[in-house]
């Protein structure tokens, strides 16, 4: 079943064509096959795209791909990710007018504002609005505290509670107003880790969105965070297809215009290079993207580990509507069990040493 989603998704993202073998394959599912395909692609934020290599099936070969289902429920199923479909394209739209008016508010300002996360990472998929849609992750380019007042200004809702970011609630959606972009409550070395986002942020090397005064994140930043960001998701929060994807998207169009060696070396410093190699293996293994550049590193051991823990691991807590405190203890009982390997093997750092940088940032506060 999971080589079925993956053959779907190959073919959604334009990275392989539909192929009479990979008909054959779907062909053969169950009903009890393809509702579970369907249910883990939607747990996993991809639905659209699976609908997405789907329909191109079939567009070539018809009811051969149909499973050996009734046509009631088959027509339900694509009546069902139809509808899916146009619910992710209306919320991208709307986050996309509401990108351009918070930025008319901040412009008005003389802020600029520089988008990261979704909409940055949907502008390599074929079609950026079938990317499943989030918060508008922003940064102001150290104007943080003059973004929040501007946005109040306007009527927005803002909750600054939060050191890393504050949250404003703008034309129905949220904002993540980023004071920094990653944790700096993890002594000096999670301090130095920032002064080199910052540094891999060439003002020079920006790219243009659509919006005047929008701006998308260099290459080199986004090659150091999206590893970063994925990597925070992977111990904590769970890692997702969604994020993988991205990473494989990225890396398909950007590999020639990545400096390998400083991103490894940025790696090697903050113990991110076995996760790295292990998203550039899967996006290769899983999905199908090509490297052609020699730096590239595109073997892992863990690979296959990682991919099992973000399709199975029942860990994306921080939608499951408990409190702060259910959250936070979640995560120490994961840290302490089940997820040992992840910081004995891959992230190489003492689970004790992170729970000790945990309760003390978070008692005194110490990302300044």
């Amino acid at each position: 079943m999971e080589e079925c989603l993956f053959t779907l998704l190959r073919i959604g993202l334009n990275i392989s064509q539909p192929t009479v073998e990979s008909c054959q394959l779907l062909s053969t599912l169950s009903k009890k096959e393809w509702t579970s395909m369907f249910s883990l692609a939607e747990k996993q934020a991809v639905a659209v795209l699976m609908f997405d290599g789907l329909q191109k099936l079939c567009d070539k070969y018809g009811d051969n791909v149909h499973p050996k289902v009734e046509k009631e429920v088959w027509s339900n199923w694509i009546l069902n990710l139809t509808s899916l479909m146009l619910a992710v394209e209306q919320q991208n739209r709307h986050l996309a007018v509401t990108t351009q008016r918070i930025a008319e508010v901040w412009c008005q300002g003389e802020l600029r504002m520089m988008v990261m996360k979704g909409h940055a990472n949907a502008i390599y998929y074929p079609i950026p609005d079938h990317r499943s849609p989030g918060d508008i992750d922003c940064w102001l380019f150290g104007d943080f505290e003059k973004g929040n007042e501007l946005a109040r200004m306007a009527g927005a809702v803002v909750d600054n509670h939060w050191y890393k970011h504050s949250e404003i609630i703008f034309n129905g959606d949220l904002i993540e107003n980023h004071r920094i972009f990653g944790h700096t409550r993890e002594g000096e070395k999670s301090k130095q880790r920032e002064k080199n986002f910052i540094e891999a942020l060439n003002i020079d090397k920006l790219r243009d969105t659509e919006f005047s005064s929008v701006f998308y994140p260099t290459v080199a930043f986004n090659a150091r965070f999206l590893t970063y960001h994925a990597f925070r998701h992977f111990l904590s929060e769970g890692l997702r297809l969604k994020q993988i994807i991205d990473w494989a998207m990225f890396i398909q169009a950007e590999q020639h215009n990545i400096n390998w060696n400083d991103f490894y070396e940025f790696c090697n410093r903050y113990h991110l290079s076995r996760f790295a190699d292990a998203m550039t293996c899967m996006a290769v293994k899983y999905f199908g993207v090509t490297i052609t550049e020699g730096a590239v590193t595109t073997q892992s051991e863990f690979a296959e580990k990682i991919m099992n823990s973000s399709l199975y691991d029942d860990d994306y807590i921080f939608n499951s509507g408990e409190g702060s405190w259910h959250n936070r203890w979640h995560i120490i009982k994961n840290m302490l069990t089940r997820d040992r390997w992840k910081f004995n093997d891959i992230y190489q750092q003492s689970i004790i040493k992170q729970l000790w940088y945990y309760a003390v940032g978070f008692l005194f506060m110490t990302e300044k």
